[in-house]
C-alpha cells in the first residue's frame, strides 16, 4: 500500500513571483505626480492661522464703476447725438461755434471756448466718443471744408512729437476749475500731416519732458484748421485724454516689453498712473477703464506668445510691498484655485464699446513654501495677521479652461499668466479679528485663460527600483522557506520509510494456519 499526502505544486507560482518582483525592479512604481507641462508646481499643504476664508467678497457689490453717477448720464436726460448737442447743454453753443476762424493760430476768445470744451469733455463718457466719431470723412475734406465738421468727433492715430505745457490766467482757473492743460503735436498715420490736441491729461512721464517719439491714440473733437505759434499749418482739436500706445522699449520711463505688448494690443499704459496711486485700496473709479482695457486684450492676445513671454522670476513680497514698480508686468505662476465666480458687467458703455458682459474672477493660493506673510500697517508692528504655506491672490479671466468650472468649493490646480494690476484691498473677517479698519491685500491680475494642470503619474527610479529590490528579498525568504519545508518534509518520509523496512514482521497467515488445531486440546484436565 502506498503512502500518499497532498504537496502544494510551488515550482509554477513562485516562477510568476519571482518574475513579477523582476518587471517592478525594471519598471519602477509611482511615487508621485507632476503636471503634464515640464515645470512641477510648487506643492503646498493650506494652513493659515485662524484659517481665513476663500475669498473676498463677490466684487459685483458696489463697484463704484456700477453706480450711475459715474457714468456721466446725459444731463436733463435728453438723448443726444451728437457732440455739438451735449456741448450745448454745458452753455457752448452756436455763439461761441461761431468764434472759431480758420486759417490764424488760437486768439484769446477761442481760448476761452477751447478751455470751456475742455472742461466738459469728461462728462461725455467714452461710449459717446465712441458713437459719435466719424469715420466717413477723409483728411482732405476736413481741411478743405473745416467748418462742416467742427465739434465733430474723429480718431485720431499716429505719433506725439512735442508736449507743450499751458497755463491759465488766475481768474479763468477759478472759473474753469482747473489751472493747466497741455498741447501735443502730432503727426497722423493716415496723413503724416500735422495735428494739435489740447488735453488735460497725459501720462506722468511726459511731463518732464517736451520732445517725443511716442505712438498715440486719442478720440478728438475738432475745433478748426489753422497753424502755431511757428506757422506751421495743421488742424486742431481736443481731447479728454491721449492714449499712449508705446511700441518700444523705453527704461527711463519705465516701459519694457510687457508695456509693449500692453501697447500693440490697444491698451493705454498712460491709465496705470492712476491706478498706482489707489494700490491697497478697493477697486475705484479711476480703476475702471484700465481694468477693462486690460481684461479685453486679454481676450485678443494669443495665449501661447504670453505664456512665452511672462516671467516667472518674481518674489511675492515684491508685489506686496513694491506693487508701483510691477504693475503692468507680464506675470506666471502656479496656483490653487478655491472659487470661481461669474460677474456679469452691468455697464451698457462696456458692452458697446468693447464687446463683453461679463468676466470670472478666480480667487487662488499661491504657494509661500517655507516662507510666511504677515500684514502690519507700520515698521515694527508685531500683531497682525500671518500667512503661513499659501497667500491669497486674485486673478480675473474671460473665459474659463475646459476642467474649471464655476463654484465656492474648487480645488484645481492651475497656471496662470496675465498682467499684474494692483494690490487688491478687501475686507475679511479673518483680517478684521487683528483691528476693523484692516484689508486683506492680494495680488490682482487681468490674466488669459489659464490652463489646467492635468495631472500624470511620475515615476521615481530610485524608489523603483528599492522597492523592487525589497520585493526581491522577501520572494527570495519565501523561497527558501519553502525549500526549507519541502527538505525536512522529505526526510520525514524517509525515515518512515526505513523504520518500516527494520521492524519484524510478525507471522503469516500461513504460519498461522498450521498452527491452529481442529480438535479441542483436553491434556491439560488430566492434572485435575
Amino acid at each position: 500500500m502506498n503512502d500518499v499526502r497532498p504537496v502544494p505544486r510551488f515550482r509554477g507560482w513562485m516562477t510568476g513571483m519571482i518574475l513579477a518582483g523582476l518587471v517592478l525592479a525594471l519598471f519602477p512604481v509611482p511615487s508621485g505626480v507632476a503636471p503634464a507641462m515640464g515645470q512641477n508646481p510648487p506643492e503646498s499643504n493650506a494652513v493659515i492661522d485662524d484659517g481665513p476664508p476663500a475669498g473676498p467678497a463677490t466684487p459685483t457689490v458696489g463697484l463704484p464703476w456700477n453706480r450711475t453717477e459715474t457714468r456721466g448720464p446725459d444731463p436733463g436726460g435728453q438723448r443726444l447725438s451728437s457732440a455739438r448737442e451735449m456741448l450745448s447743454l454745458f452753455n457752448v453753443g452756436d455763439s461761441e461755434l461761431r468764434q472759431f476762424v480758420d486759417g490764424r493760430p488760437l486768439v484769446a476768445d477761442e481760448e476761452e471756448t477751447l478751455w470751456k470744451v475742455l472742461l466738459n469733455m469728461p462728462r461725455f463718457g467714452l461710449d459717446k466718443l465712441h458713437a459719435w466719431r466719424r469715420d466717413d470723412v477723409p483728411w482732405q475734406i476736413l481741411a478743405e471744408d473745416p467748418n462742416s465738421y467742427r465739434f465733430e468727433i474723429f480718431d485720431l492715430r499716429g505719433r506725439a512729437q512735442r508736449v507743450t505745457r499751458r497755463q491759465l490766467p488766475p481768474e479763468a482757473a477759478e472759473r474753469m476749475e482747473f489751472r493747466e492743460y497741455f498741447q501735443v503735436d502730432l503727426i497722423l498715420d493716415q496723413t503724416a500731416e500735422p495735428v494739435t490736441v489740447f488735453s488735460r491729461q497725459l501720462p506722468d512721464v511726459w511731463r518732464q519732458t517736451t520732445e517725443l517719439d511716442e505712438r498715440v491714440a486719442c478720440l478728438g473733437l475738432f475745433l478748426k484748421s489753422g497753424y502755431d505759434d511757428e506757422s506751421t499749418a495743421g488742424l486742431f482739436f481736443t481731447a479728454e485724454r491721449i492714449a499712449w500706445l508705446p511700441d518700444r522699449p523705453s527704461p527711463q520711463w519705465g516701459i519694457g516689453r510687457d508695456e509693449v505688448l500692453l501697447g500693440d494690443l490697444g491698451v493705454d499704459v498712460g491709465l496705470l498712473d492712476a491706478v498706482r496711486q489707489s494700490n491697497g485700496r478697493p477697486l475705484v473709479a479711476s480703476d475702471r477703464e484700465p481694468f477693462y482695457q486690460i481684461l479685453t486684450a486679454t481676450g485678443r492676445a494669443s495665449q501661447s506668445l504670453i505664456l512665452q513671454q511672462a516671467s516667472r522670476q518674481f518674489d511675492l513680497g515684491q508685489l506686496l510691498n513694491q506693487p508701483e514698480q510691477w504693475q503692468g508686468r507680464l506675470l506666471a505662476f502656479f496656483a490653487r484655485a478655491r472659487r470661481v465666480q461669474k460677474i456679469m458687467i452691468d455697464d451698457p458703455d462696456i458692452h458697446q464699446r468693447l464687446g463683453i458682459d461679463h468676466y470670472y474672477q478666480i480667487d487662488l493660493q499661491v504657494p509661500l513654501g517655507d516662507q510666511e506673510v504677515r500684514l502690519v500697517s507700520r515698521p515694527g508692528e508685531t500683531d497682525g495677521p500671518v500667512f503661513r504655506n499659501f497667500y491669497p491672490a486674485h486673478c480675473n479671466v474671460l473665459q474659463l479652461p475646459e476642467g474649471l468650472e464655476e463654484g465656492s468649493d474648487v480645488d484645481q490646480q492651475l497656471l496662470v499668466a496675465g498682467f499684474y494690476f494692483k494690490l487688491w484691498g478687501y475686507r475679511t473677517e479673518f483680517v478684521q479679528k487683528f483691528g476693523q479698519e484692516k484689508r486683506q491685500l492680494g495680488p490682482l491680475f487681468l490674466a488669459v485663460t489659464p490652463q489646467v494642470v492635468q495631472q500624470r503619474t511620475e515615476t521615481n527610479p530610485l524608489w523603483g527600483w528599492i522597492g523592487g529590490g525589497l520585493f526581491l528579498m522577501l520572494l527570495v525568504a519565501m523561497a527558501a522557506a519553502i525549500w526549507i519545508y519541502q527538505r525536512s518534509d522529505r526526510r520525514f518520509r524517509d525515515k518512515m520509510r526505513s523504520g518500516r523496512a527494520s521492524q519484524d514482521p510478525g507471522p503469516t497467515f500461513d504460519a498461522l494456519r498450521s498452527s491452529v488445531q481442529h480438535e479441542p486440546d483436553f491434556d491439560h484436565l488430566k492434572e485435575i
